[in-house]
């Protein structure tokens, strides 16, 4: 009898924890493709690549002169114009290093206040439509969607909104 009691227990219990679990409203979205497609990410991707190119410019015309400088050197051998021209080089590879360096913080800084944004329009659409959970299918990490038959893929609708 006690079997019987606990095994209808285990049941119960069973059943309950699925029925709690079916009550969750899970979505899924494209978060790259949402924060791609906000004015504001478009305007800053033409802005970083405004600085971009500036910069592969200025380095260009860094390098012509490394290049001249390399081209006197040969034909002179003199030592000043080696010393020359190593410094040079020098100033060259830290110019594109400090470059590549600040284009990559800029782009970080500004793709995280997108994210931010976009984050807390998730956030609200969420709460205005009963969406308990929105996870990201394109995440390496956490947000991985295994499977999701059952979720519904807001992308659209927040691309919309974020416009």
């Amino acid at each position: 009898m006690f079997k019987l009691k606990c095994i209808f227990l285990l049941v119960v219990f069973c059943l309950s924890v699925s029925n709690v679990y079916a009550e969750y409203k899970v979505a899924i979205v494209d978060l790259n493709r949402v924060v791609n497609s906000t004015t504001e990410a478009k305007i800053k991707r033409e802005e970083l690549e405004k600085l971009s190119d500036a910069a592969k410019k200025d380095y260009e015309k860094r390098a012509e002169k490394v290049k001249k400088l390399e081209q006197e050197y040969i034909k002179t051998n003199d030592k000043n114009k080696g010393l020359e021209l190593e410094k040079a080089s020098r100033d060259l590879r830290l110019f594109a290093d400090d470059s590549k360096s600040s284009l990559q913080k800029k782009f970080k800084d500004t793709n995280k206040i997108l994210i931010k944004k976009v984050v807390d329009v998730i956030r609200e659409y969420a709460e205005d439509n009963d969406i308990d959970l929105v996870l990201d299918k394109n995440s390496l990490v956490l947000g991985v969607v295994v499977y999701n038959e059952n979720a519904i893929d807001v992308t659209e609708d927040l691309i919309r909104k974020v416009k």
